[in-house]
């Protein structure tokens, strides 16, 4: 068993490197991929267990200056836990349309679950018209990773047509959790919001 994040009330904070106070006008960071805590002793666990976090979110989105606002008990979970959340994946905060470094809290449950693999490629597209042309592409039979080579966002994931190999699904947000699981192999999700981008998903053979 391993476990699984779950996020709930988004951050207090906003500013560069110091605080200021929340703004109407800052987009705040969309939380893309995660990666998984460790497993939590049965010294600490319980079915309520929370903990606080502070995090600066980077202009490109990475993660840095993790503190733990209180304790699990555990000295050695702890730092872990910070370790584990500096490789999570944001999209970039933004004010009046620029990226930013923001400050946020978060509060996190912790669950357990056994992980769920798949096989996965994807589309990563910067609108969503260029998501829905792809989409229409791939509804008409082409190839998938054809598709991927035309109209993904460079990447190192672009050279592969799009193929991301066997992924642990619970590391992207619960709404893309439900898309994936309900894909049988070689099928395809409509274009879903990633952050500032906009995602397609196919389940692949093994």
């Amino acid at each position: 068993m391993k476990a699984l994040i779950f996020l709930f009330s988004l951050g207090i904070f906003a500013g560069c490197c110091t605080t200021r106070p929340y703004s109407d006008a800052i987009t705040p960071p969309q939380l893309l991929e995660i990666n998984q805590l460790p497993s939590v002793p049965e010294t600490i666990y319980s079915p309520n267990f929370v903990i606080n976090t502070e995090m600066l979110v980077g202009e490109n989105g990475s993660v840095s200056n993790v503190k733990l606002l209180n304790s699990s008990g555990d000295k050695e979970w702890d730092s872990l836990a910070v370790a584990s959340i500096e490789r999570w994946k944001f999209s970039p905060a933004r004010l009046h349309d620029k990226p930013i470094k923001l400050l946020i809290r978060r509060k996190i449950k912790v669950k357990f679950a056994n992980p769920v693999y798949m096989n996965l490629s994807e589309i990563l597209c910067r609108t969503f018209d260029y998501a829905d042309s792809a989409y229409q592409a791939l509804k008409s039979g082409e190839d998938f990773s054809k598709v991927a080579e035309r109209y993904s966002i460079e990447s190192s994931n672009k050279m592969k047509g799009g193929s991301l190999g066997k992924v642990d699904i619970y590391r992207y947000p619960e709404e893309i959790q439900s898309q994936l699981l309900g894909l049988s192999e070689n099928e395809f999700t409509e274009p879903l919001s990633y952050g500032e981008n906009y995602i397609i998903f196919k389940r692949t053979g093994k």
